[in-house]
Parts: C-alpha cells; structure tokens; sequence
C-alpha cells in the first residue's frame, strides 16, 4: 500500500468546518462524511525528520516501534505496514479531523480527548493515528513513559524536528530545561508561527496515549506537566478513561467510545474478521475445530462485550494454543469475569499451593511495577526463583504482558491497564457474584502484598537515620511514595524525615488521601509547613523540626532532632493553625492577591499592597516569577483581564490615583488608564455579552468608573454613592447578561447595569462600611451575591437572604472556592486574622485556616489545572500563604494564640512545680504545662491587648501572676486557682513592662511602667499603690531587679529615651543612668555570674545587646549579630552553674551569649515573625528549658542536648 503524508489545506480546513459549523456549536464534535485518513508512516517520518542538524534528536525521543506488536496491529500478510490490521473508528476519525479543522480555521487552541473505558481499543486508535500521521506523539505504556519531564522532551524534540524549529536545539541538542512544561509551550508556539509561515492550513498536533496512566499531578498540574492553554490552530489529542482528567472546561472538548454502541461492535466484528482470515496462527486452529470463522467472529464480538482487549487476549491464547475456539460461546460475559475464569484456570493448573507461593505473587508483583521490569527484578520482588517466574512470565502469563528488549533477555509489563485494575481488586467489587468477590478481595490483598515487597526492596535498609538515601535510585525516588502508599507502608514510612528529603514534598502530596494515621498527616503537614525553607538540607530539618513540634508530631519531631547537628533543640510547641506555605517578599502590608492564567499553561499569583510593587509567583512551587514597579504610592486591588486574542493583562490600582495595565509575561507596562480624582480601591472585569470586556474601578472620589482596556479609554461612569466605593464585582446572570455590584462606606450595596449605565437595585442591611463583593456560583446555574464589611458580618444576597457571623473584626476580603464536586465554599477574611470557609447554600460555617498572624485583607482562589484549586491569602504580616481549603491539616486543638504572643514568664508552685505563662494582643493570659506543652488554664478578663507577664513571690511561699497592657491597668491572680486576685489602677496610658522586686528584708514588690513614662511601684499583696519614680523622658519598655552582691537590690528600667536607668526601690531614688543606646531600649536582664559578679544587660531597636557593670555604671561588652530590633532577653542558668545570655528580636532569630566571654555561642531558627518575649524555665527534674514566642503566634519550648560545650 502506498501510504502519502495527508495534509489539511486551508481549503478543505474550511469546508469541514463549516460542515461542522452548520451542525453544532464551536467545541462539540461531528463526522464530516469523510473516510478513514491513511498517511505517512511513522518510520518514514522519523527518517525524515531526524536527520542533518536535528539527528541527534533522536536521543531523546521514545521509540514506538514495541508498539504495533504489542497491540495487534501488524498484518501477516503486509508486514511492512505496521498498522495494516488496524479497523474501524471512521467516524471517531471523522471527527477527530474536523476539530482539527475547525481550531484552525478558528485560530484557536485546545484539547480532543478521547475517552473509553479500560479494553477498548484506544491506544490502538493512537498508534494509528501515530503512524499514519506522524504527529509527535507519546505513550505512557512505554518505557519510561509516565516520567512527566521525560515525556515533555519526548514531544518537543518531536517537535523540533516535525517543524524543523533549528534555534530551539542548537546542533540537535535540546538544552537544560527541555523537560519543563513552560518550554514544551514555548515550542509549541514556535511550531505554531512556522505552520502559519509554511503551511497554514495544517494543525499542530500532539498525540497523548494514556493520558490517566500518568502520575498522578500536585499543585494542580495537568498530567504530564502538559500546558493546559494552547496557541492557535494547536490541539492535543489525548485518549483516557472517562472522566479521569481534568482540563479546564473551555479548552476541551470529548469524544467517547462507547462499548455499547453498534459503531463499536462493528469495527471489532471487522477486525476479528480481517485477522482470523489472515493469521495461520488463527486460522488453523479454527480450521481444526472445525468453526465457521464469521459465527466465531460474531459470538467473540457477543461475549466480549464489544471489549476489545478481551477479544485481543482470547486470541492471544489460540495463538498460543493455550484455548480452544470451540469454548467461544461458553466465554464470560465481561473482562472481567475472563481475566478471573484465567486466575481460576491458573490456580488449577499450578495446584493450591504453588498458586499461593508462585503464581499469585508473581501475578501481582508484574502488575503493581510500574516499569518494565526483568526476569531477575521481578523474581526478587515477588519473592520467587527465576527459573519459575520465567515459567510464569513465558507461559500462563504471556498473552497479558508486553515484552521489552533489554533484561535477561527480556523485560516485562502489562500489555493493558485493565489488568492492573483487576488484580487491584476493583473491577469485581460490585459483582453480585459471591465468588467474583472473594476473588477480588484476595487479589487486592496480594497486590497489596506486592507493593508492600517491592517498597520494602528499593527502601534502603537501616533504622531511621542511618539509612543511605543516595543508594535508592531513580526508581525509588519516582514510585516509592506510591507503592508504599498502595502498600499500606506510607505512614510508617512518611515518619522518616530524610524519606521526605529524599521524594520530596510534592511527591508525597500525591499520596495524601492515602494516609490513615493523624502521626502521619501530621508529619505530611510538618513537611508543608517547612517547604519554604527547603533550599538547604540541613536548614530544612531544622524547620522540619520546628514544623513538626507545632503540628504536634513529636516522633517526627524527635527524628528529625537526631539528624540535626544543634545544640539546642526545640522540645514543645504551643501554636494553632493549619499546614500551608508561605510566600515571602514584600516589606509591608500586601492587600490584594489574584490568580493569573498564561498563555502558555501556567498560572502565576500576583500580590500588591503598601510597599507600592506588584510581585508575581509561582503558585505550585512557591517561588517569586517576577516584581512589577511604577506605582508611586500603596496598590489596593488587582485584576485579570483576558483579551479576545488570547492574551491577559493584569491590572492595578492604588494611592497614586492611576489604574496600570501590565503584560505578566513579560513583566512590562501595556497602559495606564488615568481619571480617578484620589487614589482607587477596587476593580472588577465585567464581561458583556457583545464578546468585549470592561475594567470596573472604583476609589475614595465615590465614582464608579467604566474602561475599555484594549483601547485605554474611558466607557462610562456610575453616580450614585455618597461616600468613599470600596468594592466591585461582576454579577453573571442567567441570560448570559451580567450586572455591576458596588459598595463602600455608605454601607449600600448598589447594583448597575454596565451596558446601559443605569442603576438595577439598591440592597441594605450592613450597619458599617462594606468592604468587599464576590459573585457565588451556585450547582442549579444561580448566583448570589456575597458582602462582607466593617460590621464583622457576610451577607448573602438573591435568592435567599443570609447573615453569616463568626469573624471578631472587620471583614475585608471574599472568594469563591470551587469544589471538585462543582459545588462552591465561600471564603472571608478579616481584621482577626483568620480565614473562614462558609457553605454558602446552607449559610453554614465549614471552617476555619489559621496562620496569619495580622489581620487578612486578601484572598482568592487559584484555579489549577487539574481542577483542583489552592486558596491564597494575604494582609498585614507581609506573607501571601497558600492553603489546600480541603486537605490542610489543623495543628491539634484550638489551644494556642489566636494573634501575636507579647509576653512569657515562668510560673515557679508551691508544690515544686513550674508553669508557663504567655499572653497577647489576643487579651488572653494563658498557662501551660511545659512538659507536656498542654493547656492548663486561661486567664480572659483582660479587654485589649496584654503586653507583659511577672511572677510575684509572696512571703509565704505562695505565688501570683500580674498581667497588663493596652488597658492600663494591672491585674493580679492566683495562677494555681486560676482566678482573680486583684486590679491596680494608676498608669495614664499603656503598660508595657512589669517586674517582681524581691527586698533586702523579706517581702516583694511589684513594678510596672509604660507610655506615660514613669515607673510605678506596687505592693501586691495590699494591692496599693507605694511609690513613683520618674526621670524618663519617654515611654518606659523594660523593668528588671537587679541584687548586687553586697545584698542591696536595685531596679533597672529602660525606654524610647534609650537610656537605662538604675534606681533604688526602696528609697525610690535614682542611682545612675547608663547611656549607649542609639535607640529606643526595649529589654534589660539580670546576669548573676558564677564568679558572683553581676551584670545588667540591654538591648533594643539599634540591633546591639549591651552588657553594663551596673556598680561602676560602666560597659562591660557589646554583643552584635541581630539583624533588627532586639526586643527580649533573659538570662539561662544551666544545670553546671554556668549561665548564658538568650536575646530574641525583630529578625526572628533567638541568639545564644556567653556574657562572660562576650561570644555568641548559638542561633535559634524556627519563628517566622519577630520574636517579642524569652523566658527561662527550671524544671523539678534539673532541666533548664528556655521559651520563646512572638508574632507568628507559636510558642516555642527549647532545650540543650545533655553533654554538650556551649
């Protein structure tokens, strides 16, 4: 047969599609009348292609040759054509060529997907298509074929040499980064501008077999890092089983092959009919049994079911004369119910026991590999001799299994997915046969079995810590993560913390749904958490570890400790929040977030807020893409505006009055829209049924205005607010229509038309500002509208009307949260610094994401690929985080802070034991036990922020607890009864600072100073007030006692004067001020030094840590290292009496010194905010821990390994 390469001129392009057109709307599928396509050989093609500058090419493409055999599709009687058995599908083809046509015409992109269930002929459609087309294609079954950057080289080197794109491998070379999906895109638009140079009437087409075989995606990725946006005239065409695949709607259309339809069973009956004449090794055993070949044909076609890889394996087994013809009409009647009458045949003909030792373990370790694998391999991993696994292999097993060149001699792998669905156990686990179940139970327990082996034989051997991960090998790092999770081992092995180093995060977030254990969720947690820090091994084990104590897995935590080469470890943490990432980069409040689609598949996030850029992510890898500048003043919203040409500007607004377009691509300006009085808060893009787009903005002039952002004019303007319009969003309507909501701080929610410029409604109810509007989706094709303001509440508009109430604050931001399922969560954020997830149909609460530690002022989702879809949030930490909103794994009990901890002090019992005690801008003051890191107590009165912490001693032995901040007051309890004790009035403004002063004879008082400047002395007991010693000439931020050797005792207090001040308590004179500081002072600590000396020490915003001789009134030493402010120290007695100095700051370190020697002798990384307080704790046992805590709401318990120099 003469075979010509077939091209689609533009000619013909046309007439299909109008034939198509005429028929049915863009993006279905119709037969054009034409008949089955015959092209160019697949062989031919490569040696056309690969050669001169592109012959090295071939390196890197994955050879189809095994195909054709594999599938049954070389004719005896044409050996030459590989695909001359091929039957059927004109009509699947058909239309297959008109959508072709019609993306050409139409100039646009998109994907065809092919989809049948398992068995039904698909992968032989695309090795047809392959080698009649030659069109760059990949399949999964093949070696190394599910490898998403192998297969992304695979199909651009295909293309390069289809396209003869020279520059894009220069001396036929790809280049490194060749196997990333945004170059597959980038030479997928080459291939697309030399078709429209050279042959403009030709698609450019990948092929994709398989397209469900391939790993699983993370992060939202299409399977094989395919690009899911397409330039003009460019399709991929991809076969998988139904419903498996998720692409975004708009760019994909689905043809099915239904097993039922007479279509089907006629291309099946002509198949059979072709190769039952033509092979001998068919045909003579049909002779022999004396079958009329058409009634053998029919009656396949009959009991297959018009399954195609039953039919295919039943002539398998004549050929290898392991079956009889003459049994066709007593086959099952599904393939299922055939591959089990095989197992049962299998078990008879091995006998009971041989079954159960050889032939099942070798039938579940050959189906749960997941690449070809050799005699040798599979004995090993099956647990049987090679002599009768290559018994099995060749014999019983052979018609199911494809066979590779290259192990000894050969290499194996199921020939079909279906079989490695049914040895899973789920093709029979809806059988109402009794039996069929059984079986399915028992396969599925083998096959568990396997995986089981085949982890625990490419797991290097050892106990945790002492295994060598650089030994696994490629295999190990690619599927160990599944076959431990198919296996049941996943959590057991997810506990090791250099198996996550070794598969990485976003391999085992694949496996997340396989976990069972909450140890194991919480150390896939604690992996997450620390992602941000994963450039270094060792730092990332020590951000593990941290991340581990604060999700509460400490097994995971203990583990990582040992691999970590520290001194001091932490032991405990008191945090609440859920497992995200965090983006880092900008210096001040962000505002705004937004989702980005590219035209080349990917999806950036862009953040904005005071510091005036524009920054871009990467949402699945969590790295900065790229910083927009120009603003000149804060930007308070962004927005994505898509253009008829397939291109997407980001816009903003902000302070400076402007609106700025930006090409994200390129990270260059495309246009400034100017016309707003003041600076803009809001903008929206509004889609008009007329196929054009508008630019909504809105800002403090209260006018709503209208753009057109391809011309950078303005459309119209809406009057109507009387105060400053803080939010804007598009409502779509039922009819295709859309209309403008608006609202601000006229507490009104107004309605418009866009098209008309006229009003559609006014809807009241919010008692303060409204701040933001998002448009909710609902299942039915509705939409409501969802509010949210200053008032603390979410409004729920048409067509029921809802209050949802749990926010503390001021709710600044809503989003809408697609679910897999289609339904839709609506997301809030606020001032209290939570994220909230509510169902908006019931107007129910569903959940709460903590981990922002300041309040939130943006959020939105990031739709993936894969249908999946991250929440990414942003507000006054300066983070931009990204949340799973299904799978994010809550750190234990809502038990620690809900916002920054200001304070700790050790809380020494009567009985001998110690607490903790923290507090914050939360109000609360809270104890803990800081053994156990439990919750023991809490201690609400407070109003407002609480900002310091001092334990008192009484002369009794007993003990009290004083607490102030923001109110002004103090307050006293009893931390053992957990109750009140008293209050002290005084202070004019905040407090900031308290200390307990012991007396030379006997009794303690209490000090306390603040923003009024002075330093106030109490006696707590009486609860009085006994004396005020002023001197400071600005707000006082530290107090400590200070005994001297000679038993007199003295009070040292430090402010934003920068100075430090030493006074007499008992006399309240001033004794001496000490001066250095450059800054304000916001920590002093007392040094009892083993030699009896005393030292005082002082740090604040200059960075330094001062050490004074408080007798002398003289520097004893500078201590520098901190980054920023300091703004807590304390001094650390060790168990040999020796002691050391702990700071803690704005950098987020907390520093270890050795005041003696005026050496730093340790760094403490584990907070991701300022650290504010430290504290030391004396444990009954001798163990001395030291606390930390600050602005990310984690307290964190350390503690020195036993043994060690410091």
């Amino acid at each position: 047969m003469t075979q010509t390469p077939q091209h689609f001129s533009t000619a013909s392009g046309d007439d299909r599609a109008s034939q198509y057109d005429a028929q049915i709307k863009v993006g279905d599928l119709s037969a054009p009348g034409g008949g089955q396509a015959v092209g160019i050989n697949y062989g031919t093609a490569v040696q056309q292609y690969f050669q001169g500058p592109f012959r090295l090419l071939r390196q890197a493409v994955i050879d189809l040759d095994p195909l054709p055999g594999d599938l049954r599709l070389v004719d005896p009687e044409e050996p030459t054509n590989p695909v001359g058995l091929f039957r059927g599908r004109e009509k699947l083809i058909g239309k297959i060529d008109a959508f072709l046509a019609l993306c050409v015409q139409r100039r646009r992109g998109g994907f065809l997907l092919v989809e049948a269930e398992a068995g039904m002929g698909k992968s032989a459609l695309a090795a047809y298509l392959a080698f009649t087309r030659a069109w760059p294609a990949h399949f999964t079954r093949l070696a190394e074929g599910r490898d998403s950057a192998t297969a992304r080289r695979n199909l651009a080197a295909q293309l390069i040499a289809r396209w003869k794109l020279t520059d894009a491998a220069p001396g036929g070379v790809l280049p490194e980064g060749a196997g990333t999906t945004g170059w597959l895109h980038g030479r997928l638009c080459d291939s697309a501008t030399a078709r429209d140079r050279d042959d403009p009437g030709v698609p450019v087409v990948l092929l994709i077999d398989g397209l469900d075989e391939a790993p699983v995606s993370v992060g939202g990725e299409l399977p094989l890092g395919l690009p899911p946006n397409l330039p003009a005239g460019t399709v991929i065409v991809a076969t998988t089983r139904p419903k498996s695949i998720r692409i975004p709607a708009g760019s994909r259309v689905v043809e099915r092959i239904d097993v039922e339809s007479e279509a089907n069973r006629t291309d099946l009956l002509d198949y059979l009919t072709v190769v039952t004449a033509r092979d001998p090794l068919l045909s003579e055993p049909l002779n022999r049994a004396q079958m009329d070949s058409h009634r053998f044909c029919r009656t396949l076609v009959e009991r297959s079911g018009g399954v195609w890889i039953y039919a295919l394996s039943i002539l398998d087994q004549i050929r290898d004369h392991g079956r009889s013809p003459k049994g066709v009409d007593r086959l099952p009647a599904s393939l299922a119910g055939y591959y089990a009458e095989n197992v049962r045949r299998w078990q008879d003909e091995l006998g009971d026991h041989l079954w159960e030792t050889a032939g099942l373990p070798v039938l579940t370790t050959v189906t749960a590999i997941r690449e070809p694998m050799s005699v040798a391999r599979i004995a090993a991993w099956a647990d049987v001799p090679p002599a009768m696994t290559r018994t099995i292999l060749r014999g019983m097993l052979k018609p199911f299994l494809a066979v590779r060149r290259g192990g000894d001699p050969d290499l194996y792998v199921p020939r079909h997915q279906s079989l490695r669905d049914f040895c899973d156990g789920t093709s029979l686990l809806d059988s109402d046969d009794d039996g069929l179940r059984e079986l399915a139970y028992d396969l599925a327990a083998a096959t568990r079995a396997a995986h089981r082996r085949i982890a625990v034989a490419v797991e290097p051997s050892g106990p945790v810590g002492r295994r060598d991960w650089a030994v696994a090998g490629r295999y190990a790092r690619t599927y160990l993560a599944e076959h431990a999770a198919l296996g049941g081992q996943l959590d057991e092995l997810i506990t090791d913390p250099q198996f996550g180093l070794f598969v990485g995060v976003a391999c085992l977030l694949r496996q997340r749904r396989h976990l069972t254990t909450a140890e194991a969720k919480k150390a896939l947690a604690a992996l997450e958490l620390a992602a941000g820090h994963n450039n270094d091994d060792a730092l990332w084990l020590r951000w593990i570890e941290v991340s581990a104590r604060k999700m509460r897995a400490d097994t995971f935590a203990d583990r990582a400790a040992s691999l970590v080469d520290e001194t001091w470890h932490p032991i405990r943490a008191m945090w609440t929040g859920n497992s995200h990432r965090t983006l880092i980069g900008h210096t001040k409040t962000v505002r705004a977030v937004t989702a980005v689609p590219l035209r080349d598949g990917r999806t950036l996030l862009a953040s904005a807020g005071d510091d005036g850029s524009i920054r871009l992510w990467d949402p699945i890898e969590g790295t900065p893409a790229g910083t927009l500048t120009g603003h000149t003043a804060r930007v308070f919203a962004l927005a994505v505006v898509p253009l008829r040409d397939g291109r997407t500007l980001l816009a903003s607004a902000g302070d400076d009055g402007s609106i700025r377009l930006w090409d994200p691509i390129e990270g260059t300006p495309a246009g400034t829209l100017t016309g707003h009085t003041v600076g803009g808060f809001s903008l929206a893009v509004v889609p008009l049924t007329d196929g054009r787009t508008l630019l909504a903005s809105a800002g403090a002039d209260k006018a709503v205005r209208l753009w057109d952002p391809v011309a950078g004019t303005l459309a119209g303007t809406l009057t109507g607010h009387t105060d400053w319009v803080r939010a804007v969003t598009a409502v779509p309507l039922p009819d295709g229509g859309t209309l403008l909501a608006t609202a601000g701080d006229d507490r009104a929610v107004r309605l418009w038309d866009p098209i008309e410029g006229t009003p559609a409604g006014t809807l009241t109810g919010h008692t303060d500002w409204v701040n933001a509007l998002t448009a909710v989706p609902l299942p039915d094709g509705g939409t409501l509208l969802a509010s949210a303001g200053s008032d603390g509440s979410v409004r729920l508009w048409d067509p029921i009307t809802a209050t949802l109430t749990g926010h503390t604050g001021r709710v600044n931001a809503l989003a809408v949260v697609p679910l897999p399922d289609d339904g839709a969560l609506l997301a809030s954020a606020g001032n209290d610094g939570s994220v909230r997830l509510w169902d908006p149909i019931a107007a129910t609460a569903v959940g709460t994401l903590t981990g922002h530690t300041a309040g939130v002022r943006a959020v939105t989702a990031v739709p993936l690929p894969d249908g999946g879809t991250l929440l990414a949030t942003a507000g006054d930490d300066r983070a931009v985080r990204l949340w799973d909103p299904i799978e994010g794994t809550p750190a234990g009990t809502l038990t620690g802070h809900t916002d920054w901890v200001n304070a700790l002090t050790a809380v020494p019992l009567p009985d001998g034991g110690t607490l903790l005690a923290s507090a914050g801008s939360d109000g609360s003051v809270r104890l803990w036990d800081p053994i156990t890191a439990t919750l023991t107590g809490t201690l609400s009165s407070h109003t407002d922020w609480v900002r310091t912490l001092a334990a008192v001693p009484l002369p009794g032995g007993g003990i009290l607890l004083a607490s102030a901040g923001a109110e002004g007051s103090l307050r006293l309890w009893d931390p053992t009864e957990g109750t009140p004790a008293g209050i002290l009035t005084g202070h004019t403004g905040w407090v900031r600072t308290l200390a307990a002063v012991p007396l030379p004879g006997g009794g303690t008082l209490l000090a306390s100073a603040g923003n009024d400047g002075s330093v106030r002395l109490w006696d707590p007991i009486a609860a009085t007030a006994v004396g005020a010693l002023t001197g400071h000439t600005a707000g006082v931020n530290a107090l400590t006692a200070v005994p001297l050797p000679d038993s007199r005792i003295l009070l040292a207090s430090a402010g934003d004067d920068g100075s430090v001040r030493l006074w007499n308590p008992v006399t309240a004179v001033a004794v001496g001020a000490l001066t250095g500081h450059t800054e304000p002072v916001n920590a002093v600590a007392t040094l009892a030094l083993p030699d009896g000396r005393v030292l005082l020490a002082s740090a604040g915003y200059d960075g330094s840590v001062r050490l004074w001789d408080p007798i002398a009134g003289t520097l004893a030493g500078i201590l520098t290292g901190h980054t920023a402010g300091v703004n807590a120290l304390t001094a650390v007695p060790l168990p040999d009496s020796r002691i050391l100095l702990a700071s803690a700051g704005d950098d987020g370190s907390v520093r270890l010194w050795n005041p003696v020697t005026a050496v730093a002798v340790g760094a403490l990384t584990g907070h991701t905010e300022p650290v504010n307080a430290v504290a030391t704790l004396a444990l009954p046992d001798g163990r001395v821990l030291l606390a930390s805590a600050g602005d990310d709401r984690a307290i964190i318990l350390w503690q020195a390994l036993a043994g060690t120099v410091l």
